[in-house]
């Protein structure tokens, strides 16, 4: 018998996805985001905080898509890893980005 398949139907065994982690996730990541992420008066810092606000909107969409598709397997640990590292690469690479782009 093959490693990781069900003896009952043959497909992998695919557990539902753990969404109270990953709500716990998000909000640790807006926590995350609301601490690293200073808001600023300058163009740049309007230009993330948005970025920011657009970022955890379409992944609660996400999170809220698989919960009423109940989705199963293990994507949802992608989406966690996501949110708890949200607050560091937006700031320092998408602020690298921005600066370099938006500044004349």
């Amino acid at each position: 018998m093959q490693e990781g398949v069900s003896q009952t139907d043959g497909r992998k065994d695919k557990s539902a996805w753990n969404f109270q982690h990953l709500l716990i996730a998000w909000v640790a990541g807006v926590v995350f985001q609301l601490l690293i992420i200073a808001p600023c008066c300058c163009y740049i810092g309007t230009a993330i905080t948005v970025f920011t606000v657009v970022f955890d909107v379409v992944i609660l969409l996400r999170i809220a898509i698989a919960y009423v598709l109940k989705e199963k397997g293990k994507d949802w640990i992608f989406y966690c890893g996501l949110c708890y590292s949200s607050a560091l690469w937006i700031e320092f690479g998408v602020s690298n980005l921005l600066e370099r782009f938006l500044v004349l």
